[in-house]
């Protein structure tokens, strides 16, 4: 819920947004596409030859390498245990969006957020511009 507002209000700020799915690149673009969404991404990379899938670090820490940025400076939104799991590998923060699975399923977050709605508002950068 929320999705493209959080989107757009995000995009006020110099991040850079890519998605990092186990899930195929072509179900990815295709979702993206029928969302009208696509335009908010910086990038999409996904698991192939060389590399794994999570809750392996591999996506992340290519991500913040291509982008010059530091793990630790690194917010990671996931909806899968392996992908919380994965964060923290990658020593990032990690938010579980609870869209798919309960709470308790997502405990190893740093934070828990029920909606895009709800983790805006729990976002302490994003308080300057509500």
């Amino acid at each position: 819920s929320g999705l493209r507002k959080f989107l757009i209000k995000l995009k006020s700020f110099p991040v850079v947004m890519v998605i990092a799915s186990n899930s195929n690149i072509n179900y990815i673009q295709k979702m993206l596409g029928s969302l009208s969404i696509t335009k908010f991404f910086d990038g999409i990379i996904t698991p192939n030859k060389l590399v794994k899938p999570k809750p392996n670090p591999d996506m992340f820490n290519i991500i913040a390498k291509k982008y010059s940025v530091k793990n630790e400076d690194c917010l990671v939104i996931e909806d899968s245990l392996p992908g919380i799991i994965a964060t923290k590998k990658a020593g990032m923060f990690s938010v579980g969006l609870t869209t798919t699975l309960a709470p308790s399923d997502l405990h190893m977050a740093d934070i828990i957020s029920k909606n895009y709605i709800e983790l805006y508002s729990k976002l302490s950068f994003a308080q300057s511009i509500n």
